[in-house]
Order: C-alpha cells, then structure tokens, then sequence
C-alpha cells in the first residue's frame, strides 16, 4: 500500500507483479461508487447557474454533459492550490489544471476511493504516481468540486456545525454531497445533504439559491427522497405564490420526469383563458399540444364526474335515512357548484369550492356530513399530482 507512494520504497516492491484479480475488483468498486448520474451537472460553472431573462426572472440553464476531461486543453498552464498544498503532503493529485498536495490519511477516512486507490499495484517498470509533481494522480474532477470536498474533510467538527444554511453556502453544499457521494465518503455525504435541506427549507426564494437542476441531482445520487420532495414542494409554493412561472415547472418537470411538477405545471396553465396558454412564450409546440390533450380529457373527466353528484361513502350510523341522506346531500352538491363560478376544466377547484361549502354549512351535522366530506377528500387526493393529475397530459 505504502509502495506506491512513497519514493523511499524499495525497487522489488515498485516492480512487484500485480494482482490482476485485485485489480479487477478495485477497478469494479471504484466504477461501482462514481456511479453516473443521466442528468449529471459537473460541467456547469457556477457562473452559468442562473441567467436574467428580458423579464428579469431567473431562467434555468439545461446541463450540457457529464464528461470532465483529465487533461486541460493544450496551452492551458498548471497551478498550483494556494490553500491545499500542504509541504508535509504525502500526495500529489492534478484535477484537470490544478495541482492538490494534501495528506493521504485525509483522503482514506470513511472507506472511500482512495483506500482503493492507493492499494493498487503500480504498472511494471513505471514510476509510482502521487510523489512528485512530474507524475501525480489525475482526477476527472472539477477543481472548485474538489476542493470544496478538502475543505469538508479538513475543517474542524466547530466549523462544520458553523456551516450557515443559506443560499451563500449552497454551491458548497452541493459541491461537497456530489463529490463526497463520488468518492465514497459517506459521513461527508450526509452531512452536506442535510445541510442542504436545510437551506432549501428556508430559502425565500428557491430559484435563486442555486440552479434546481443541482439539488435535484444531489437528491438522485445521494438517494435522497426527502431532499427531493423538499425541492418539489418549495417549487410549487413558489409557484402557487407567484414568484416562480408555472410553464417553469413543466420544463424542469419534463426534463427530469418529475409527475408532481409536471401535473402542477400543466393543471395551473390549462385552467387559464387558453389565449393565455402561452403568454410568456416558454411553452415548446409539443407543451402547447398537450395542454390541448389535457383541456379535452379534463373536459370529458368533468362531464362524467360532477354529471351527478359524487355517492358519499357508505356510512353505517346515518341519522336520515338512505333517502333523505342522498336528496340532502345532491342539494348541498348542487348549491355548491352553483356557487363556484370557476373555470370548466378546474375540477379539483370544484371538489375544493364544494368541500369548503359543506365545512362552513352548519345546517347538517354527524355521520353524513363527516361521509359527505370523507368522499370529497378521497376523491381530491386521487388527482392529487403524484398520483393522476399528470396523466391527462399525456399524448396518445
């Protein structure tokens, strides 16, 4: 292990004939642990995270590709770290055109990578990699990413707990979870997503703490459901308090194949006067046809459903009669939707506007009025977007 970095090793050992079998299953573990993400963000500069358009909201930026190159381009000089070039360093690694000489003891914490890494044998005949300047250890990496994840592993336990959950450490955050999950520190990993829940809880604004596409992809490789469903529900806050454009969320919805932003995004739009569809011109040809789709099954949905009134669930203690229990409640049913007033294809308007009617009614009380609003509450969370709304969007 020692072999391969330090240059005080003897020759026979440097020389050793590996293990093709150990080679293999580091090589399996390494690939295994820089699992690739689709939607992968590491080529986006932090300066191409958010950009004004004429309206002066915040656009989001597409990621461009996955693929970051070991080698600058020709005529491109190396550097030098300022802060991570230590002169009792034991390792030295070059991220694309940066020079990191930093101790290896830091870098094997938590079973990452590099504990593999620097168990692997050396080439026969080649000199060892990571001891001087002339030969170090590349790595695919940004060099803002890693040393973003050096400060983590470096920074004493009081500075981590000092760590401010705002929007000015967020690209930090996001930096230190995407590269902590890379390289296998799993402590480090943790500790960034939680963090970032954190901010995305309490951000004002969602759109301008850091580009979505960032968070989004930290909660797919780091596995993390609740930071997904955090972002999901701020957006549409966001959205449904008017700071944030609802043809938005059917792009990011769309790109990443979220059915909650993509059935809020579509629904809020298809409500509208459909001469305001597109009023702001983000929506694509193929967008504009599926509202289309969407208006006409929403359509036929309404028709069908509020046709006659919704049957209550069936309740065992009514206190009227089977009879008189159903003329009261298509009464109440029709009173409510005389009184709504909104657009033809708002269903889960309608079901809301009548539930509120009944909530503030006071004229019926007991087990029908409680089986009365038990049926609207199901029949609501059944459109719910994660579970159906999205669906009438879909083409053919």
């Amino acid at each position: 292990m020692d072999a391969t970095l330090h240059p005080e090793s003897s020759q026979s050992d440097l020389l050793a004939t590996p293990d093709s079998n150990k080679i293999d299953l580091a090589k399996e573990e390494v690939v295994l642990r820089r699992k690739a993400y689709p939607l992968a963000i590491d080529d986006i500069d932090s300066s191409d995270d958010r950009k004004e358009g004429s309206s002066g909201r915040i656009q989001l930026q597409r990621p461009l590709s996955s693929h970051i190159p070991t080698t600058p381009a020709v005529g491109v000089p190396l550097r030098r770290d300022e802060r991570y070039c230590f002169d009792d360093g034991n390792v030295i690694l070059l991220v694309y055109d940066t020079f990191f000489k930093v101790h290896r003891s830091r870098l094997c914490v938590d079973d990452s990578v590099f504990t593999t890494l620097f168990c692997l044998p050396q080439e026969v005949g080649s000199a060892a990699e990571g001891v001087s300047w002339h030969r170090p250890i590349r790595l695919p990496e940004k060099p803002r990413r890693f040393a973003n994840l050096l400060w983590a592993l470096y920074a004493l336990p009081a500075e981590l707990k000092n760590v401010a959950d705002d929007s000015a450490n967020c690209l930090r955050l996001v930096d230190i979870a995407m590269a902590a999950q890379k390289y296998g520190f799993h402590t480090t990993e943790n500790w960034a997503v939680d963090r970032l829940k954190k901010v995305v809880k309490s951000a004002e604004n969602v759109d301008g703490v850091v580009n979505p596409w960032r968070i989004f992809s930290v909660a797919s490789a780091c596995q993390s459901d609740e930071l997904r469903q955090i972002m999901i529900e701020r957006i549409i806050e966001q959205a449904n308090h008017r700071r944030l454009a609802w043809s938005w969320l059917v792009t990011i919805g769309e790109a990443l194949q979220i059915t909650e932003l993509m059935g809020e995004g579509y629904y809020h739009i298809v409500i509208r006067d459909h001469t305001r569809w597109n009023e702001d011109g983000k929506l694509t040809e193929a967008q504009v046809a599926k509202l289309y789709i969407g208006f006409c099954r929403l359509v036929t949905y309404k028709d069908i459903l509020f046709g006659s009134p919704l049957l209550p669930i069936t309740h065992h203690n009514c206190l009227m009669g089977p009879d008189v229990c159903r003329a009261r409640w298509e009464l109440m049913w029709r009173q409510a939707m005389d009184l709504c007033g909104l657009p033809s294809v708002h269903i889960i308007g309608y079901l809301s506007a009548v539930l509120k009617y009944i909530r503030h009614n006071h004229t019926f009380q007991g087990p029908c009025r409680n089986a009365w609003i038990a049926t609207l509450v199901a029949k609501i969370d059944e459109l719910k977007p994660s579970n159906r709304l999205h669906e009438f969007f879909k083409p053919q």
